[in-house]
């Protein structure tokens, strides 16, 4: 992971603190079995994918209300 690679990141997403949120979120479903959508050389480097997916611009935030409008949706469907 290299430090150009993180200030892209960073400006692609918005800020540090967005890049930090959207990381944590995807490493956790990579954790969960999510297949990454990058080729990856160490699958173990989940951090590292998931950086890769955000500067391939396959993984990106959702605005707050639209994430809260799909939790109310999935809530409707149980």
């Amino acid at each position: 992971m290299k430090t150009s690679d993180i200030i892209k990141a960073t400006d692609i997403v918005g800020g540090s603190f967005k890049l930090t949120a959207l990381l944590q979120n995807r490493v956790v479903e990579l954790m969960r079995g999510a297949p990454p959508l990058v080729k990856a050389i160490d699958r173990r480097d989940l951090i590292d994918i998931a950086l890769r997916e955000v500067l391939e611009g396959k993984i990106t935030l959702v605005p707050d209300t639209e994430e809260e409008n799909l939790e109310e949706e999935k809530l409707a469907l149980e």
